[in-house]
């Protein structure tokens, strides 16, 4: 036994936080591209309403990634 032995690989433990990157990522790129894209045809209210959706999915992306999944007692 090697002196981190008592540590659990991260991979071993954490297969659905991989999971939940692969769900966000999407989301993030989105998000990223509608808030910062300007279209002049839109007009003012135009490119906030895009702004705000595109904090929506960053936000969301955020929440994907931060919601943990409780852990089941034995009875």
């Amino acid at each position: 036994m090697n002196h981190v032995g008592h540590l659990k690989h991260p991979t071993i433990e954490g297969g659905l936080n991989d999971l939940k990157w692969i769900f966000a990522i999407p989301f993030i790129l989105l998000g990223a591209f509608l808030f910062s894209l300007t279209i002049d045809g839109l007009g003012n209210v135009g490119n906030i309403i895009m702004k705000s959706i595109g904090f929506g999915c960053i936000f969301f992306a955020g929440l994907i990634v931060r919601i943990k999944k409780e852990k089941r007692r034995p009875s």
